[in-house]
């Protein structure tokens, strides 16, 4: 039994609305090859302290370990991730997510300088 007066209660859930954004997204993907010691949480970080006003979404969507060595050397892993970017405004053109994209990648090549060897795979 529900009661749905609590569930549906505006107090218990608070009301978040924006506008449906009119202007489509584009997405590119990145692989970064890393110690195994580097979480998912120092790369998010990295890649969120570029501040670039145009990215609207990161997502992790691979990470690959190959105990072999063969296609990842041991000790390290793949982490392949995938960034959205997006104007409220416009629809972007291919050189300004070219160019929001090349300024995430040099702020993860410079946050991540003391921690590893940053390896992009594209």
């Amino acid at each position: 039994e529900l009661d749905l007066s609590v569930l549906f209660s505006p107090k218990n859930r608070p009301r978040k609305h924006r506008e449906i954004v009119k202007f489509p997204a584009v997405t590119r993907d990145i692989a970064l090859l890393l110690p195994v010691n580097v979480g998912h949480d120092v790369i998010e970080k990295a890649i969120l302290s570029a501040r670039e006003k145009l990215l609207e979404r990161v997502e992790l969507f691979d990470v690959f370990v190959d105990a072999a060595g063969e296609k990842v050397p041991v000790g390290q892993r793949s982490m392949a991730y995938s960034l959205t970017y997006r104007a409220s405004d416009r629809t972007l053109t291919a050189e300004e997510v070219t160019q929001a994209h090349s300024r995430v990648k040099k702020t993860l090549q410079d946050r991540l300088r003391n921690v590893a060897e940053v390896e992009f795979r594209e």
